[in-house]
Order: structure tokens, then C-alpha cells, then sequence
């Protein structure tokens, strides 16, 4: 028989003669055993199937680490100060199924950050939701708040629009 490392054409035994080979060996054929499937490998394949189709979809789960007393009060505070934003603002009164999670950034020149994410876990819906800031939140509430800034407005506001200004040049 031929190694897989000096020759790469190598080719496998056909189905009839490893049947042939298990016939002259006495033993049950391997093909017919492979055909043999239980409900418990049926099972199993559907769950690595279905973690496949996850991973390529949705990327890697990060598994989760445990947060130091710091972090744990770092978002304790955020979503104090969410629930008093949103109630300031006339929002209803945010419940025990709204927490954030926080994120420490791994590279870049913000390395060393914390991203905050803010979570509800909708009885309506029965989905969590996730939202960025507590304007996300806001929004999702009904609770009305400022436009969005545009980078275009911004260098508007840096131009001087008042009516003493003069467009027309110096006279001479």
C-alpha cells in the first residue's frame, strides 16, 4: 500500500471490494455497517450541522469572561444613569428586564475602552433586543429626541451665516 505523504494519488478501496475484503475475513462488511445510522448519531450530526451553520453565519461565540468588581460597577452606574435619562425625559420606568453588558476593546488606537451595549429582553416579542446608546433606547421607547447630527451640518454651523456678514467684496 502506498503512503499519503510520497504518493497524493492515492486511491481508496471501493465499496464492493471492501465488501469482498470483509467476506474473505469472515467479519460483517464495514460498508454495511456505515449504512446503520442510530437516532443518536442522527441527532448528533444535526446539533454539528446546525453549530456549523452558526459559526459560518454569525461568526464565533466569544465566550464569555467574568467581570472584575470595577466592571460590574461601571454597568451598574450606565444603567442607573439609563433608567434616570429615559424617566427625565418622560419615558416609562425601565424594569429588571433591561442590564448592560460591557465590552473591553482588544486593538486599535481606542484599545483599552469599554463599549456599553444595553439589552431588553421584550415579553412581546420574546426576543432580546440590543441597542448601542440610550438615544437607541430612547427611540425604541417613543420618546422623541434631537435629530441626528450630520457631518454636513457641522461645517454649516463652523461657516458665519449671520446677516452682518458682508459677501461682497471690499470696496476699493
Amino acid at each position: 500500500s502506498s503512503d499519503l505523504s510520497t504518493n497524493p494519488r492515492v486511491s481508496f478501496p471501493s465499496r464492493r471490494e471492501m465488501a469482498a475484503a470483509a467476506a474473505v475475513s469472515g467479519e460483517a462488511s464495514p460498508v454495511a455497517k456505515s449504512w446503520v445510522v442510530t437516532e443518536a448519531e442522527r441527532e448528533e450530526a444535526r446539533q454539528l450541522v446546525a453549530n456549523a451553520v452558526n459559526v459560518i453565519l454569525r461568526g464565533h461565540k466569544k465566550e464569555k469572561r467574568e467581570l472584575t468588581a470595577e466592571e460590574q460597577r461601571a454597568c451598574a452606574a450606565k444603567l442607573d444613569r439609563l433608567k434616570e435619562t429615559i424617566q427625565s425625559k418622560g419615558g416609562p420606568p425601565l424594569g429588571s428586564d433591561w442590564w448592560v453588558e460591557c465590552e473591553q476593546r482588544k486593538a486599535g488606537s481606542s484599545q483599552g475602552n469599554y463599549d456599553y451595549y444595553y439589552f431588553h429582553a421584550d415579553p412581546a416579542t420574546g426576543k432580546t433586543l440590543r441597542f448601542r446608546s440610550a438615544t437607541e433606547v430612547a427611540r425604541h421607547l417613543g420618546i422623541e429626541v434631537g435629530e441626528r447630527k450630520k457631518k454636513i451640518a457641522k461645517k454649516a454651523n463652523q461657516l458665519d451665516l449671520s446677516p452682518d456678514a458682508d459677501a461682497s467684496p471690499p470696496a476699493a
